[in-house]
């Protein structure tokens, strides 16, 4: 037997969770199990980047380039995977718009040393998440989470820069979740 076909036997029969990736597409793969294969095509059960099954796919195995396994992607999943309910928990959050001289400000006043979700805020175009630790007059320190969970450090922007907020949204919750996942293994 060969080794591609003993890493879809190993996922089909110990629920083991692959990353498949089509020729012609480098960017593009699929995350998840086999449920079935035989010798032209793989029946493989997808997951979202929520933790959510997505449907199952059939695919022609001549069609598949490489297939990724116990990496770093593939156990930040797994755990996703198993924690999917805890990113569909939304926080409380009283937030309020009373001051529209200086909404920018009195958002980030708002949020600054809270932990317990992340915020987002547009500044210059880029999209940024982390939990607000300063402010002042003019600026703002944003301790910075990237999409994994993984820390950024810390940032200093100009308040006048920010043109959008958001908060505790499905993609934040899931990346706080990480965070504090990698956090503990540390």
């Amino acid at each position: 037997m060969d080794l591609f076909t003993k890493m879809l036997l190993d996922s089909k029969e110990n629920d083991k969770f692959l990353c498949l990736y089509e020729y012609s597409d480098d960017d593009k793969f699929w995350f998840g199990k086999v449920i079935d294969f035989n010798e032209e095509i793989i029946i493989f059960q997808h997951y979202t980047k929520f933790g959510k099954k997505e449907g199952k796919i059939v695919l022609r195995r001549s069609m598949i380039s490489e297939i990724d396994f116990d990496n770093k992607y593939s156990k930040t999943m797994a755990y996703v995977i198993s924690h999917r309910y805890e990113i569909d928990r939304k926080t409380e959050i009283p937030i309020n718009c009373e001051d529209t001289e200086n909404w920018r400000k009195s958002f980030l006043e708002q949020v600054k040393n809270r932990t317990d979700f992340l915020t987002s805020v547009k500044v210059n175009g880029s999209f940024y998440s982390g939990f607000v630790k300063e402010t002042d007059e003019d600026f703002f320190m944003l301790h910075c989470i990237g999409t994994d969970g993984e820390d950024k450090g810390n940032i200093i922007f100009r308040i006048e820069d920010v043109t959008e907020f958001s908060f505790d949204d499905r993609e934040d919750r899931k990346t706080l979740m990480l965070y504090q996942w990698k956090s503990k293994k540390q």
